[in-house]
């Protein structure tokens, strides 16, 4: 043969070039990448040509794609993080229990921990011990700024197996004598912050409370410590914590009685934690028989040392303190996203639905040329898809905009605290995965749906009215409603827990008063009481101050100080704390706005050469003196004589915090504790303004300069700051919910509107019908109204049943309300209806204006 003649005869022995290519092209799977990339190709141009339903879409799922990463990114923070630490899982918590503690403490004696560093064959690798403290003040170039510190054993960073950014990290032997080692270490937040990263700090030496210190080294980015989220100034070790701070009593180093140190351990592999906390009793009651103080114990206190028990927790993840100030309303707020986001979903399902029917005659053709079912649902599922990753983009805008707006809003120190929703491995992860999830989740459905398209009203144009499609619509509109109604019942009750709580009577005025502590830490105790007087003095001759005043207590800041009492003739009930005490100057109620029921308050006559007074509050009066009249009783501190005289009763007031009970209280004079001062030296200024407190900060400053320059002013802030503080958690519950529930509202209403303009345009032939044969513009109106309407008051229904059932999650969240709480419910199904009754208005006016010739002709 010719050779022209043999490749026709070998092509012809051969077969087709094109099914044979086609044949090796789905052997090797080219054909399927070469139809998904066309499938994408294809999606895109389509998602492009409808830019309102792809921006709708995007956003719908986005705001709950976003809002779920923003939640995840504090869950992992504050729930789930390990310690940055080696072997973090060894790392447990060392607490006690009595029957005279109402929960676990976690404070121990310095002594009691040095025991346990020297026991021999304890299971654990080693001890280690910290306290935190902020009012230290920092001197550099002759200014003085407050700082926390963190007291540390000297095993603390090599027990941890933390390595330093910088320098050296502190060893045993920084920590062996007392006052000997005064050597710092920076946290790398303060380092970047304060010294702007400068690698000469180290050798550097700062003052702190007027001593010399050297900074060693910085330690690693990203460690916060044992506290995770709130990471401290800088680190001293514990040998030099008598240089720093003034305790009452014996030495802080040696006083057994002294508990102020939280000891972790670091237990030794396949050790449990029940053995572990039984190989600690011995030391437990080893430093029972060594206290100084067992000669004195009471029948009682010797029933308390019987019920101690040690107890060993795994801390993986630090103290946990973090964890449960924020872990319910971080999983409140949780379940409210997971639900923006499935009405997000529904959403943008009643969209793909709609798309899909108007997309009929176009699927009629494809399964009418030989398109598999298969194939057109993978093509409807790559659009989903691609919308999925579109929402995923631009949820993260979403979660790091809403994250910057949560952590301000939940977290009050942001100066010290680590905490921040920031991009990672692990939160894009999650935030593509959620996307990707929700896309599959709202695709399928229209996609089973379309690929189920008949073909000869498809391919004639027709759009057939199919009730079993609607009614699952419908559905999902009974679920929109729930979903809705428990986010808008959470805000009611949110908000109206807020309400209630700003609303607390404190027992002063709030307005235009402004607290800062100092702490002059270098003074001698005899030179105190001269020092906060010329510093009051100052104040009160500021323009714009009305009053000043000074006392130890802090209001509604977390904290109180409980003293024993001595009241003669009354037996105190067996564990009962005693009363919260505090020392104060003259003039302090009229400052600070509390009323004197009887009695005076205190002058500058009452000093430590006139006899001793006291002020109690009627909550005291009444507890230890009944119906007797308390002025001129005497009473005294525990262990102590009797030698104060009631001088006034006070109107209750709360101190630390707004949810507190009222509380047994009673104030001296500062001037008459004596050498007792020196326990007493950092105290807080109260400032009465007659126009903005805050603009007075930088005046008060410079009247303390006046007096001494070397003081620093720590948490200069408006009492009704701090009481945002207070109710920081609660404010952003009702903000964050307020602003989901009415999303949420939105997104049903929208929905509602969707399935009812659908229902028309699908039964536009059949209304035109009814208003042919005689029916009313308004009977047709209600004929699309009633195929909803119970569906409504089923998503009603089950939106309330759903909303009482969760009131143990949300019940420790509220204040003086009820999770069934009438009118917050009542309210939320209000809103619900009038979004609900917006969203029926224009389908139903659209349904009552369909002309019957029009519908007719149009079929």
């Amino acid at each position: 043969m010719s050779e022209r003649d043999a490749a026709d005869a070998a092509r012809r022995a051969f077969g087709a070039i094109v099914d044979t290519a086609e044949q090796c092209r789905d052997n090797r799977r080219v054909r399927l990448v070469e139809d998904i990339g066309k499938d994408l190709v294809y999606a895109s141009r389509l998602l492009l040509k409808s830019p309102g339903f792809t921006a709708t879409a995007v956003l719908s799922l986005a705001l709950g794609v976003g809002a779920n990463t923003a939640i995840f990114g504090l869950v992992k923070q504050v729930i789930l993080d390990l310690l940055p630490v080696r072997d973090p899982n060894q790392i447990v918590a060392i607490t006690k229990t009595s029957i005279q503690l109402p929960g676990p403490s976690s404070s121990f004696s310095n002594p009691f921990l040095r025991d346990l560093q020297s026991s021999a064959n304890l299971p654990f690798d080693g001890f280690l011990g910290f306290d935190r403290r902020d009012q230290i003040a920092m001197l550099v170039d002759s200014a003085a700024e407050p700082v926390s510190a963190e007291f540390v054993t000297g095993n603390y960073f090599e027990l941890l197996g933390v390595h330093p950014a910088l320098g050296r990290q502190f060893t045993p032997a920084d920590d062996q004598a007392p006052d000997a080692q005064p050597v710092v270490v920076l946290s790398h937040n303060f380092w970047q912050r304060r010294f702007g990263a400068d690698p000469s700090v180290l050798n550097r030496t700062i003052h702190l409370n007027n001593h010399p210190f050297t900074v060693i080294g910085v330690s690693a980015r990203g460690f916060a410590g044992l506290d995770p989220g709130h990471s401290p100034d800088l680190r001293v070790t514990i040998s030099m914590v008598s240089t720093l701070v003034e305790f009452p009593g014996p030495p802080p180093l040696s006083n057994r009685g002294s508990r102020w140190i939280e000891v972790f351990g670091r237990l030794k592999p396949g050790v449990s934690a029940n053995r572990a906390a039984e190989s600690l009793m011995p030391v437990l009651l080893q430093d029972h028989d060594l206290d100084p103080g067992r000669s004195r114990r009471t029948e009682y206190r010797a029933k308390v040392l019987a019920s101690e028990r040690l107890h060993v927790t795994p801390a993986a993840q630090g103290t946990g303190a973090q964890r449960h100030t924020y872990e319910r309303a971080i999983w409140a707020l949780g379940l409210m996203v997971a639900a923006v986001l499935l009405l997000a979903c529904v959403n943008v399902a009643h969209l793909l639905l709609a798309r899909a029917s108007a997309r009929a005659h176009e699927f009629s053709i494809r399964l009418a040329i030989g398109a598999s079912r298969f194939r057109l649902v993978r093509q409807l599922l790559t659009e989903s898809l691609l919308l999925g990753v579109f929402s995923g983009g631009a949820g993260l805008l979403v979660a790091y905009s809403l994250g910057r707006i949560l952590v301000s809003l939940v977290i009050s120190d942001r100066e010290h605290s680590t905490v921040a929703v920031a991009p990672d491995a692990a939160l894009l992860a999650f935030n593509f995965a959620v996307a990707l999830a929700a896309s599959i989740a709202f695709g399928l459905a229209p996609a089973l749906q379309s690929s189920r398209s008949v073909l000869a009203p498809g391919l004639k144009g027709a759009h057939s009215y199919h009730v079993g499609r609607l009614m699952g619509r419908k559905v999902m509109i009974s679920l929109q409603v729930a979903i809705s109604l428990i986010l808008l019942s959470g805000a009611g009750l949110f908000m109206r827990s807020l309400v209630n709580l700003r609303g607390i009577d404190l027992g002063f005025r709030t307005d235009k008063l402004l607290q800062v502590t100092l702490n002059p830490s270098t003074y001698a105790p005899e030179r105190l009481p001269d020092f906060y007087n010329q510093l009051v003095e100052q104040v009160r001759s500021l323009p714009g101050v009305r009053a000043a005043a000074f006392g130890r207590q802090r209001l509604i800041s977390n904290a109180a100080w409980k003293s024993g009492i001595v009241v003669p003739g009354f037996n105190p009930p067996e564990g009962d704390n005693g009363p919260s005490r505090d020392v104060i100057g003259s003039k302090y109620f009229s400052a600070l706005g509390i009323p004197l029921i009887a009695g005076r308050e205190f002058t500058d006559a009452d000093t430590a050469a006139a006899p001793k007074v006291a002020i109690v509050n009627q909550a005291f009066a009444q507890f230890y003196f009944g119906s007797r009249n308390p002025l001129g009783m005497r009473i005294g501190p525990g262990g102590g004589k009797p030698d104060y005289t009631i001088v006034a009763v006070s109107r209750n007031a709360k101190y630390r915090e707004m949810r507190e009970a009222t509380t047994r209280f009673w104030y001296v004079p500062f001037a008459q504790l004596g050498s007792d001062t020196s326990s007493f030296r950092a105290l807080t200024l109260f400032v009465r303004t007659s126009s903005d407190p805050a603009s007075m900060a930088n005046s008060i400053r410079a009247a303390v300069g006046r007096v001494d320059k070397t003081i620093a002013l720590f948490d200069i802030k408006t009492v009704d700051a701090q009481i945002g503080d207070n109710v920081r958690l609660e404010r952003a519950l009702a903000t964050l919910s307020i602003f989901f529930g009415m999303v949420a509202a939105l997104l049903a209403g929208a929905g509602l509107f969707g399935v009812l303009s659908y229902s028309v345009a699908q039964r536009k032939r059949e209304i035109g019908i009814r208003i042919a044969l005689g029916a009313r513009p308004a009977q047709a109106a209600w004929t699309i109204v009633r195929g909803v309407a119970h569906f409504v008051l089923v998503g009603v229904a089950g939106g309330l049943a759903v909303t009482l059932s969760l009131s143990s999650l949300i019940h420790r969240l509220l204040f003086g309300i009820q999770p069934n709480d009438p009118l917050a419910l009542s309210l939320a199904v209000l809103a619900m209806w009038v979004i609900a009754m917006l969203g029926v208005s224009i389908p139903a006016s659209q349904a009552a204006k369909v002309e019957p010739a029009s519908a007719l002709r149009g079929d």
